[in-house]
């Protein structure tokens, strides 16, 4: 990642943001928002499954 890139807190607060927004912007939550933001970073930079390929990833045979 270059100096430019955000760093990976940054891209958690984004998440975050966003979810607090949809959510209707909702007093106290700012934890469970931060946690839920960074499973979501976590989930889509495992994506897909090292051991898998995509197809197999979603259950579908392109074969």
């Amino acid at each position: 990642m270059d100096s430019t890139s955000p760093s990976r807190e940054e891209r958690i607060a984004a998440v975050a943001f966003g979810i607090y927004e949809r959510e209707g912007r909702p007093e106290g939550l700012d934890g469970e928002h931060w946690k839920r933001a960074a499973e979501a970073l976590d989930e889509a930079e495992d994506w897909p499954p090292e051991n898998q390929r995509p197809s197999e990833a979603v259950g579908e045979d392109f074969s």
